[in-house]
């Protein structure tokens, strides 16, 4: 059995608990209104070969395009499963809002 304070990786840390990933981050996942995907870092590298990215952090993708929507920095403040989802949250927001107006904006 691996402890999650042995992980490298602070969003595994902060997600994970001995048996899995934690029953308030896997239901905030479940809540989001946008698929959620996870890949490991070697996993998005080769996925996504041209994104120069430092990990853990949050990616949007439309369509082809892959836009960071949370880096790394901002990840490994988070000391909390609350940490983390209060983030999540307010990024998500901002996302959509801008989402929002740039559709307003053509209209």
């Amino acid at each position: 059995m691996v402890s999650p304070g042995t992980y490298s990786c602070n969003l595994c840390a902060v997600t994970f608990g001995s048996l899995g990933m934690k029953k308030d981050w896997k239901t905030f996942l479940a809540d989001l209104d946008m698929p959620v995907e996870f890949l490991h870092r070697d996993d998005f590298l080769r996925r996504y070969p041209s994104i120069d990215a430092k990990f853990p952090a949050a990616f949007v993708k439309r369509g082809s395009d892959i836009n960071l929507l949370i880096p790394h920095t901002e990840i490994n403040k988070s000391k909390s499963v609350e940490d983390l989802i209060n983030l999540v949250e307010k990024k998500v927001k901002g996302f959509t809002n801008r989402k929002k107006e740039q559709k307003e904006s053509k209209d």
